[in-house]
């Protein structure tokens, strides 16, 4: 298993103890607290959360949102987030290097109405929309 780094831990921790599983389902891929009471119950969210959830449930959603609203949102707190998954894939590689990099590509159709600038007809989607392709890692 990999962790992110102690001071990302404490940083949960010391503020909201217990809601280290929203960095953690973050991290997951999972951009909100929809799924918190599925990912609540969990055996490996849990684990992986440690301290009391491992023995019996991580947060709630309305903790869970809580911490979103109260101290995600907290400019104070922009940086050491957005660094949060760079930490996490530099810990990662660092124990195991990569063997390659698996780009994904998917598009998505986004609908335009009017005459507006770039939209152009999709065949596909028989609409004039624009059809931008984003490419993860």
């Amino acid at each position: 298993m990999f962790w992110p780094t102690h001071a990302v831990v404490r940083m949960v921790g010391t503020h909201w103890p217990g809601c280290s599983g929203s960095v953690f389902g973050r991290l997951a891929g999972y951009e909100d607290v929809n799924d918190a009471e599925r990912l609540r119950h969990d055996p490996a969210m849990r684990w992986i959360v440690g301290g009391k959830a491992a023995h019996g449930s991580a947060a709630s959603p309305s903790q869970m949102g809580r911490f979103k609203t109260q101290w995600l949102a907290a400019p104070k707190n922009f940086a050491a987030l957005a660094d949060l998954s760079g930490q996490w894939i530099d810990l990662v590689h660092g124990r195991r290097p990569p063997r390659g990099i698996v780009l994904d590509m998917d598009s998505s159709v986004n609908p335009t109405h009017g005459e507006q600038e770039m939209s152009v007809w999709n065949g596909h989607y028989a609409c004039t929309c624009y059809h931008p392709l984003f490419v993860f890692n």
